[in-house]
């Protein structure tokens, strides 16, 4: 691809979809060594594996949401002394779909000049809450925030804000749910970057590898 000479027109991704991911010319300068990428790339990237799931597993990728890196700046924007403004994004999930059904939900997240993931899981369980009392219940399948970041941060307060998301959004579907029902945790033992720049790359490469690891 010759970066010097500059496209016509942007560079739209899948070229058939309501959903779709939008690279300008000026955005590959954010792939230059030394740069933070930027949203463009980033929900370029996360569009491409998911689309490459749908094709090659869709029983999967119906398992999966992920969310582009917009959505979590919405969420805690304009929030008039709240923590969350849910409002802001309630219609971001369609009303005839069920954000509780997907047995992962993935959020990028750029605040502070850094990237990190959040990763969602085991939302279908919040269904089945009379069941956790029972001893048997398989404590490893509870609803979860994983927190994935190239610098070992945890984020508490991102973990919180979502959690409340998730409590409102469970409203949509009758759901009587209370932010202690999502317990949470920092991945350990995962890449870390040496630098001040590499954190987007790093969540692109951690949304891939828990991608595989699903799919496996």
């Amino acid at each position: 691809m010759n970066k010097d000479k500059p496209w016509s027109q942007p560079l739209v991704y899948p070229f058939r979809s309501k959903n779709q991911a939008t690279v300008k010319f000026q955005d590959l300068k954010t792939l230059d060594e030394g740069e933070w990428i930027n949203d463009e790339i980033v929900n370029f990237y996360l569009r491409y594996l998911v689309c490459r799931l749908e094709e090659s597993r869709p029983d999967i990728a119906k398992r999966l949401h992920i969310f582009n890196s917009f959505f979590y700046e919405t969420l805690t924007r304009n929030t008039n002394g709240t923590r969350i403004n849910y409002e802001a994004v309630r219609k971001w999930v369609k009303e005839d779909d069920d954000l509780f059904t997907s047995d992962y939900v993935i959020v990028p997240v750029h605040e502070n000049s850094h990237w990190y993931v959040m990763i969602v899981c085991n939302l279908p369980m919040l269904k089945q809450k009379a069941d956790w009392g029972n001893a048997d219940a398989d404590a490893s399948c509870r609803p979860m925030i994983v927190t994935l970041d190239s610098l070992g941060l945890s984020h508490n307060s991102t973990t919180r804000n979502l959690r409340e998301y998730l409590v409102s959004e469970g409203g949509k579907h009758s759901l009587c749910l209370e932010p202690s029902d999502i317990s949470s945790m920092a991945a350990q033992g995962i890449p870390q970057q040496d630098n001040s720049f590499d954190c987007g790359v790093y969540i692109l490469d951690y949304v891939e590898q828990v991608i595989k690891e699903i799919v496996q």
